[in-house]
């Protein structure tokens, strides 16, 4: 019996006696192509012809014919192998992994603050940041602001646009590394006031 028989039992049953679906549990693989199946909802198992590749534990479907179990009613219940299961609850725990958000650099000064902060979520990052009136990008030089800790650095150069709060719009350049240190660049003095939220995956 194959999964082609199945399909054929199912398609040519009678109105007066209809196939259905019933769920149980393999407890005992016997010789040949026999397996012992306790239904869900009952205590002792029944006697099922094997189909694909159930083993002892495996959930399988069953076939029923008004009340008589039918001996070629397993169609089911491969079992994965434990590696891929790992693997695929190590993804999900990655997806809902979430830091939270985490100051990497913050002072705030009777006159002047600077906050900049950053936040994972699975493999998205965020980071955020404002000076007021505190840390001058200006100059025309890069400036090493801070470093990322090691869960959020990218594995490429970011490059990002930051804002200026007040004054003329002027030349700017900026990046987070892969090491984590974020650089920023603007052209001219006292560039203390700018915002910049950037995101980018891991």
């Amino acid at each position: 019996m194959d999964a082609f028989d199945i399909a054929l039992l199912m398609a040519n049953q009678h109105a007066d006696s209809p196939v259905r679906m019933r769920y149980g549990t393999v407890v005992g693989a016997h010789d040949g192509e026999m397996l012992s199946v306790v239904p869900d909802g009952q205590d002792s198992p029944v006697p099922a012809v094997k189909c694909c590749l159930p083993v002892e534990g495996s959930r399988v479907v069953l076939l029923v014919n008004g009340t008589e179990w039918l001996a070629v009613s397993v169609v089911g219940g491969d079992v994965p192998d434990k590696s891929e299961i790992l693997n695929l609850k190590a993804k999900i725990a990655e997806l809902e992994y979430d830091t939270g958000w985490v100051n990497i650099y913050y002072v705030n000064a009777s006159d002047s603050k600077i906050d900049i902060k950053a936040r994972r979520v699975g493999r998205s990052v965020t980071v955020i940041g404002v000076s007021g009136n505190y840390y001058d990008v200006g100059e025309s030089a890069y400036h090493e602001v801070t470093r990322l800790d090691e869960v959020f650095r990218p594995n490429y150069t970011i490059p990002f646009t930051f804002n200026f709060m007040g004054g003329d719009p002027v030349g700017q350049s900026s990046y987070i590394e892969p090491d984590g240190l974020i650089r920023m660049y603007a052209v001219g003095p006292n560039r203390t006031y700018w915002n910049f939220s950037v995101s980018y995956v891991v």
